[in-house]
This record gives structure tokens, C-alpha cells and sequence, in this order.
């Protein structure tokens, strides 16, 4: 019988991008494209959560 343990199996990375809007009981705005990082970062956000 062999002690040796089974190998660790990584998982790969999961990108989310959090976001709130609460600015004096303003509406965000038309365009969310930048409240959403959309037009930054390498486009591989897997959730996005808008509160």
C-alpha cells in the first residue's frame, strides 16, 4: 500500500468585476462601457456584479 497522496488540482482562475452606483440617488449613466471596465483589462471577465 502506497502513502503517496493523490496530486492537487488547481483550479483556474475566475475574474469577476464588482460595481456599484450610488452617487446622491443619481442615474448611471446611458453608456456603461466605462462603469463596467469594458474598455480596460484583457476581456476575460468571467461575472460581472452591478449593485
Amino acid at each position: 500500500a502506497s502513502s503517496r497522496k493523490s496530486p492537487v488540482t488547481l483550479c483556474p482562475l475566475f475574474r469577476i468585476h464588482i460595481v456599484t452606483w450610488n452617487v446622491a440617488a443619481a442615474t448611471p449613466p446611458d453608456d456603461i462601457t466605462s462603469l463596467l471596465g469594458l474598455n480596460v483589462g484583457d476581456g476575460r471577465t468571467d461575472m460581472y456584479i452591478i449593485g
